[in-house]
């Protein structure tokens, strides 16, 4: 329910007459426990992360169109509140594919942006509802 309140909230947000983002793709959501694989069918700069459930010990890998995989590192969280997270990814270079790793069991679903978004106003939000 909180997931679909901050989105609602975060798409009410946009001032109108701003330019249109385009996102690349969404995934659909998954339930995560172990590893697992997104690739969509564009390569992305940034990615967005809705998760239901514990955020501790969530991490990621990339891996680029020559088929390295990055190390893994911790999501970045810009809102949270209980069990409710949103996570930004914002890569200097293009990647092709998502790993995320997780211990815990949780819901996630993701949104891939083939160049980072920088509308003033969903930084500001996410920032002031994280408390910083």
């Amino acid at each position: 329910m909180k997931r679909l309140l901050f989105l609602a909230l975060l798409s009410a947000c946009e001032p109108s007459g701003a330019p249109h983002i385009h996102a690349s793709e969404r995934s659909a959501p998954v339930v995560l426990v172990g590893t697992h694989t997104l690739r969509p069918t564009r390569a992305f700069r940034q990615v967005g992360l809705v998760i239901d459930g514990p955020a501790e010990g969530l991490r990621y890998r990339l891996e680029d169109a020559a088929g390295r995989l990055s190390e893994a590192q911790p999501v970045p969280l810009t809102w949270s509140e209980g069990e409710a997270h949103v996570g930004r990814i914002l890569l200097a270079t293009q990647a092709t594919t998502l790993v995320l790793e997780s211990a815990q069991p949780i819901e996630i679903s993701a949104e891939f942006w083939e160049e980072p978004q920088t509308d003033p106003v969903q930084i500001a939000l996410a920032v002031d509802l994280n408390g910083n």
